[in-house]
Formats: C-alpha cells, sequence, structure tokens
C-alpha cells in the first residue's frame, strides 16, 4: 500500500504531542487502516502506544460486543486479539450498535483511556465508532471531543 503524504505529516504532528488522539469518521472510511499505520510508525520511533477499538459493530481488536484496549510495544501485522491474551483489556458493551447504547459507549471508552494512561504510553489512539452522522452521531462526536480535550 502506497502511504500519502498527508498520513506521513499527520503521523509526525500527533507523534509531536504525546496524549490522546481520537480517529472520527464515517464506517468504512479508513480508521482502522489508518490506525495500524499510524500504531506501526510510532512503534518504529521507540514510541509506547496504546490503542483503543472503540467500535463493538465492527471489532478489530477484542470480539464483537466489546470494546478493547491494548498497548504496543512492537510492530503489529493485524489489528486482531490473539487468543487467550493477557495484554487486551475489554469493556463489555452487549450491543454491535451504538444508537441505545452511547452512554455505555462513552462509559466504557473513559474507562479503558483511564486504564490506559495507567500504563504511561507515550500516545493513546482511539478508533471511533462510524457513527457521525443523524442526532446520535452528532452528539457521540460532541461527547467523544469534549472528552478528548479534558485529562
Amino acid at each position: 500500500m502506497e502511504i500519502s503524504q498527508t498520513w506521513k505529516d499527520l503521523s509526525n504532528n500527533i507523534a509531536e504531542t504525546p496524549g490522546l488522539t481520537l480517529l472520527i469518521g464515517a464506517s468504512d472510511t479508513g480508521k482502522t487502516t489508518l490506525a495500524k499505520y499510524l500504531i506501526n510508525e510510532w512503534i518504529s520511533r521507540g514510541l509506547k502506544v496504546a490503542f483503543l477499538d472503540g467500535d463493538a459493530g465492527q471489532s478489530t481488536l477484542g470480539p464483537p460486543g466489546a470494546l478493547a484496549m491494548r498497548v504496543y510495544h512492537s510492530k503489529i501485522q493485524d489489528l486482531e486479539i490473539p487468543q487467550f491474551s493477557d495484554d487486551v483489556l475489554l469493556f463489555f458493551i452487549g450491543s454491535f450498535t451504538p444508537v441505545g447504547h452511547l452512554l455505555h459507549r462513552i462509559v466504557g471508552v473513559q474507562a479503558l483511556v483511564k486504564k490506559a494512561e495507567a500504563q504511561r504510553p507515550d500516545l493513546i489512539l482511539v478508533d471511533t465508532t462510524g457513527l457521525v452522522f443523524g442526532g446520535a452521531g452528532g452528539f457521540l462526536c460532541h461527547i467523544f471531543i469534549g472528552t478528548a480535550g479534558k485529562k
């Protein structure tokens, strides 16, 4: 895959400002692909990266219906949960769709971010759900963005 200069610039800009980064966008727009690229780039620089899979409907790190978080120290080939892995923390939602479960998702993301912070990573990357349109999507984006600005 050819990596665009935009992705390279984004990786550099985020790496220069440690903290929490949210990937927000509609479903199937490349958020998880971008996350994998960013994690690998930051790991190659010697950074410790916490990745939070905030999409219980299209899970890449945990089982469907759950949010998941893992701290990475080495490059990744894929973002799949290792079977019986001790290093993946889960927050069970029990639903694939955020609609009707917004509070659970917000609480789950906040709880996993706190767990990530306790492991003292250089960067925390959150891959959010694809719900960005409509009343529920707008509300969820507003809450996520408001949460990201607070420590």
